[in-house]
């Protein structure tokens, strides 16, 4: 099934006698690079998402007289996706400004093939950019997990019957030197950190202000932007205050850890003159871990 399919990208080209593919190499020499740009497509899920896409140009280097071409590249189809729409010749491509022709490319999970020859009595000879690729991200890393695989240029050792080859104006096969490209994608805590606050923040006392009977007011001390990805077992902070002004009186723990802590939460606070240390921490399992 898989030669099957395959086979149709260059249909088009073999009726008009502009290019010959073999599944197996009738001719070979190891002349020009491809490689792709970027080499290194790494991402972290605090940044980027499933849904999210990605473009790799695929370019020759030092290739001579090159009269047509062809790139396979395989990749895993349950972390990547690609369509024909994502595949594009562009404008500055190596054929710019000669009468060439790109049969649509075929794809199958996990493995595509596009090619480009030129028509008439032209070549190539040089480096520059043949396609883009863009890739579609399927799949989103788990808490610490991390996934990747390369994208892999088909050469003559792979097993897929199309691999990347180049034809010169004597249509003889050139299997060129290959450079795979390489796709990660891991999680990271996220991008924004929580945050403390004061609430209310601003306590007006005396003639026309609030809580004034008794000369007491009463904070509270809000954490923020506390996303479940971070596992937050704890926290704590140092609150500062005029001691020539204020005196500290009490201090309880508000409701925020305790929340999600099915085996109780442990708080501690010390005060000095001017400053008041608080630490809250939510305790583990009786193995030591954090469910």
């Amino acid at each position: 099934m898989k030669r099957k399919v395959l086979s149709g990208i260059l249909m088009a080209l073999l009726a008009l006698g502009f290019l010959t593919v073999f599944p197996y190499p009738a001719s070979a020499t190891n002349e020009g690079t491809f490689y792709m740009v970027p080499t290194d497509n790494i991402f972290f899920t605090n940044t980027t998402h499933a849904g999210d896409t990605f473009t790799v140009t695929i370019m020759c280097q030092d290739v001579v007289e090159m009269f047509s071409w062809q790139v396979a590249l395989t990749y895993n189809s349950t972390l990547l996706n690609v369509t024909a729409a994502d595949i594009v010749i562009p404008p500055n491509n190596v054929f710019a400004g000669m009468d060439s022709y790109a049969p649509p490319p075929s794809i199958e999970p996990g493995y595509l093939v596009v090619a480009q020859t030129l028509m008439g009595e032209y070549s190539f000879t040089g480096s520059g950019p043949l396609v883009e690729i863009t890739f579609h991200i399927i799949y989103e890393p788990e808490r610490k997990q991390s996934v990747s695989c390369p994208l892999h240029f088909v050469t003559q050792a792979d097993p897929e019957a199309l691999k990347t080859l180049w034809t010169d104006v004597a249509e003889a096969d050139h299997y060129p030197i290959t450079e795979d490209g390489y796709y990660e994608f891991s999680w990271a805590p996220p991008a924004e950190k929580p945050y403390y606050s004061v609430s209310p923040s601003t306590v007006t006392m005396g003639v026309g202000g609030r809580q004034d009977a008794g000369k007491h007011f009463t904070i509270d001390v809000l954490i923020n932007n506390v996303n479940p990805d971070w596992l937050m077992i704890g926290g704590q902070f140092v609150l500062y205050y005029n001691n020539t002004l204020l005196n500290y009186v009490s201090a309880t723990e508000g409701d925020f850890f305790s929340s999600f802590a099915p085996y109780g939460t442990w708080s501690t606070v010390e005060h000095e003159d001017g400053a008041l240390s608080v630490g809250i921490m939510i305790l583990p399992n009786e193995n030591g871990i954090w469910d």
